[in-house]
């Protein structure tokens, strides 16, 4: 943290600190002032001139850490708290002086009297230090000069202000996408709607924050909450308000295959609205020719994209998976295998590149897992144990 400009003992202390050329002298100078000296004064020179560099690098060290002290990062914000209330009490001060110099129509006033008489503005930008330009011939040009330089530097602290806020706006709002996406990871393990409640309430928390009401991640994420919590309606309409604000993302490709994946969940959620419960309660599900549709455009999206790697390629097994299970429903015989093939042989893919160096560690050991889950949900698929649970939780 660097001396302000008027802090002088601070400026001071730190050319000592940081020079030992300057301690050493000071330390000669002050033992060389006292050495003729007796008593009390004579002693303290005598102790200078023994140990004075010593003390002078003490009371160095001590500044640093008083130093360091007050200004430690965590704490900063209370010390521009601290200095924004004296520059406002500042500004209060010469706004009032300048209200009292006011000339006010009023009884024996003439109204075309200039607003400030010379004589009383002079002396408020006098006590104010607002004369004090070498080069100028009167008070009123150098006040001129100093207010002019004062607009440009408000003006450069007013722009890097609004960028430190909007960078603070944006942090925050990424703290509250990673809560919700915590609390998320947590309800899928727990299969808990208290954990996804959490979640949504941290994503919808993200969308809050100044300048980030069109998110499109937090807004994406809202959706899949309510998806997993079950309110259906909400969720179709959160993922058209996804589908709206996608052209935000400035990447074409990342455009569609966000409209793909919006309209692979919309599917779904018309294929759980497409059910009804029989007489055991068990939940069973009919064709829906909306869904197989919507899945059937999100096909067509990525396929402009092809060929994919790594998750992008196990989201397009989930996709096939999913189409196959809608066409099951809609007692298509020959769309459903086809489906479960394509799926299949995008699992496969995915392990197979576990030798091509594409990812490695932990990320790289879930993401084979994931396939080979997949792989697994298509073989129990062909013997008509559908994996409804992950189709409709996940």
């Amino acid at each position: 943290m660097e001396c302000g400009t008027e802090d002088l003992l601070c400026q001071f202390l730190e050319i000592v600190k940081e020079n030992d050329y300057a301690s050493g002298v000071l330390t000669k100078w002050l033992g060389e002032i006292g050495v003729h000296a007796a008593g009390f004064i004579g002693a303290i020179a005598a102790v200078l001139k023994d140990h004075g560099e010593k003390l002078v690098g003490l009371a160095g060290f001590s500044f640093g850490i008083y130093r360091w002290w007050k200004y430690r990062e965590h704490i900063l914000h209370k010390r521009l708290a601290e200095y924004l209330k004296e520059n406002d009490r500042r500004l209060k001060t010469g706004t009032q002086d300048l209200l009292a110099a006011l000339n006010r129509p009023a009884p024996g006033r003439v109204a075309a009297m200039p607003l400030f008489a010379p004589r009383e503005l002079n002396s408020v930008l006098r006590e104010r230090n607002w004369d004090r330009t070498p080069t100028a011939a009167t008070v009123h040009s150098s006040a001129q000069w100093q207010l002019s330089s004062a607009v440009e530097k408000i003006e450069r602290q007013l722009k890097a202000g609004e960028e430190m806020i909007a960078a603070l706006r944006d942090q925050l709002a990424t703290a509250h996408l990673l809560r919700g996406a915590v609390a998320a990871s947590a309800g899928k393990r727990a299969r808990l709607d208290d954990h996804n409640l959490i979640a949504l309430t941290a994503f919808r928390t993200a969308l809050q924050v100044p300048g980030h009401a069109h998110n499109l991640l937090a807004k994406e994420m809202e959706a899949h909450q309510l998806r997993k919590l079950g309110q259906l309606p909400a969720a179709l309409e959160a993922y058209q308000e996804v589908e709206n604000l996608v052209s935000t993302v400035g990447d074409y490709r990342t455009q569609r295959l966000t409209i793909a994946r919006v309209k692979r969940y919309q599917a779904e959620i018309y294929q759980m609205q497409a059910s009804t419960t029989d007489g055991n309660g068990t939940r069973v599900y009919q064709g829906s020719t909306t869904a197989r549709n919507l899945l059937r455009d999100a096909l067509d999206i990525r396929q402009n994209f092809a060929p994919y790697q790594s998750y992008e390629l196990l989201e397009q097994g989930d996709m096939h998976f999913c189409q196959a299970y809608i066409a099951k429903n809609l007692k298509n015989a020959v769309l459903s295998p086809a489906q479960l093939t394509a799926a299949e042989t995008a699992y496969c893919a995915v392990l197979a590149e576990q030798w091509r160096g594409v990812r490695s560690g932990r990320a790289k050991r879930k993401l084979n897992q994931s396939a080979k889950h997949g792989v697994a949900r298509v073989e129990r698929a062909r013997k008509g144990d559908w994996d409804e649970s992950w189709l409709f939780a996940n």
